[in-house]
């Protein structure tokens, strides 16, 4: 579990806050319009990560084409933060 939020948050340390938060939130009762609000993020969420995955799948085959030298030394994609 602790993976795939890591693969989520793309963050370890994110990741790991709120898995120790699982261990200890007691959890209530969900009022109807919260948990729509919740499914509707979660998909949201779903549906920018596959998104993602697309544009990431696709910048890498541009590179290969395009710029296949610097695609080998550097990497496909590069990270600027």
């Amino acid at each position: 579990m602790l993976a795939q939020l890591e693969e989520i948050t793309i963050d370890a340390e994110i990741a790991k806050q709120i898995f120790d938060a699982t261990k200890t939130s007691m959890g209530s009762d969900l009022p109807e319009a919260d948990l729509s609000n919740i499914k509707y993020f979660c998909e949201k969420v779903t549906s920018l990560i596959k998104y993602r995955e697309e544009l990431l799948a696709y910048l890498k085959e541009k590179m290969k084409k395009l710029a296949p030298n610097v695609a080998a030394l550097v990497g496909e994609t590069v990270f600027l933060f």
